[in-house]
Formats: structure tokens, C-alpha cells, sequence
């Protein structure tokens, strides 16, 4: 059975002065990434992709090295583009990412529309099944996508009940891919099970 592991990337530097998508792992996110290692699981991934964005890039790049294979990094399978407000401060943010959720079709302050980025990750998703078939694939994403794509999979509205635990990032959930059924919805990176 083929298997998708959907990883989210951990803590990140903020950085309100540059642009979010160039913003890097923190020495604390890299120090969770690299736990990611540890799981029995990895050895068997055949393929990489990654978002071209930076903090993603830092997490394909440990597990990359690890397992002495390329990075694949795609735009298509990129966060939320929220590049119309840039940072914002948590708390606004959070409120933020509630009515994104809560208003799958309206842009929020100029957002990329929830049900447009499912749809674009999905596609996304769909097309790096389509060229790894029979391979254990690692995507090393976002949270927002990923809560998108859960909830794609579940077949279920789009909702913020889907979003990953936690408030760092780090977790990961897991596909089968022949039959498109989760076998593992989110857990942390840094738990090995």
C-alpha cells in the first residue's frame, strides 16, 4: 500500500518587515523538524515535494538530507495566499483565519479564498499521486492547506474544526493512496508512535 505523508512545517522566525513566504524555521522549529527522523516510517518514503516557500524548504532540506534524496518544490502546493495584509499580529490573524474558514467562498481582506486553495491543493495533490504511483510520498506544507486537504479527503465541509493541533505547526497526517482513506489524522511530529 502507498502511503502520503502529509507534514506541516514547525515554528518559524516572524519577521513582520519580510514578505511570510520568506520567512525561515526558528532554531526550535528546526529542532522539531529533525525529530521527525526518528520515525520508523520514513525510511520508506520514496519521493519529496515541498512548497516553495521558505520555512517548508527548510523542513524538506533536514529530511532531504536525511534520506539522501532531491527536493521537489512546487508553487501550487503553497499556504493560503494572504499576501494582501502580510503580517498581521496573532491575535487579529487568528480572527482572521476564523472568518477564512467559517467563509469558504468570500476573500478576507483580500485572501485567497478557502474553497479556491482546496481546490488548488487537491489538484496539487492529485497530480504528484498521479506521477508517484505505488511510491510512499512526503509533502512538507502548511497547516492551512493541510486542513483543507483533510477535510477534501473526509469528504466534509470546509471548516476550522479540520486545522491542526497546536499553535507552532509540526504535525503530520497520513493517506492511503489506493484508496484515498486516512489512516491517521494529525499528530505531532515530535511523537513517535
Amino acid at each position: 500500500m502507498s502511503k502520503l505523508f502529509f507534514v506541516t512545517h514547525s515554528e518559524v522566525v516572524i519577521n513582520k518587515d519580510i514578505p511570510i513566504d520568506k520567512w525561515a524555521l526558528s532554531e526550535k522549529g528546526k529542532k522539531r523538524f529533525k525529530l521527525l527522523l526518528n520515525h520508523p516510517w520514513l525510511t520508506s518514503i520514496d519521493v519529496v515535494y515541498c512548497s516553495t516557500e521558505q520555512k517548508a524548504l527548510d523542513g524538506a532540506e533536514i529530511v532531504c538530507s536525511f534520506l539522501k534524496k532531491p527536493v521537489n518544490s512546487i508553487v501550487s502546493i503553497g499556504e493560503f495566499d494572504r499576501s494582501s495584509t502580510g503580517y498581521q499580529p496573532k491575535d487579529i490573524f487568528m480572527e482572521n483565519v476564523k472568518m477564512f474558514f467559517a467563509s469558504p467562498d468570500i476573500s478576507v481582506l483580500g485572501w485567497e479564498t478557502a474553497q479556491h486553495t482546496q481546490n488548488r491543493i487537491a489538484r496539487a495533490c492529485d497530480e504528484i499521486m498521479n506521477i508517484n504511483q505505488g511510491k510512499n510520498v512526503l509533502i512538507v506544507a502548511h497547516g492551512g492547506i493541510g486542513s483543507l486537504y483533510l477535510a477534501h479527503l473526509f469528504n466534509e465541509p470546509i471548516s476550522i474544526k479540520w486545522n491542526q493541533p497546536g499553535t507552532g505547526g509540526g504535525n503530520y497526517f497520513v493517506v492511503d493512496l489506493e484508496n484515498y482513506k486516512v489512516l491517521q489524522a494529525w499528530q505531532p511530529i515530535d511523537s513517535i508512535s
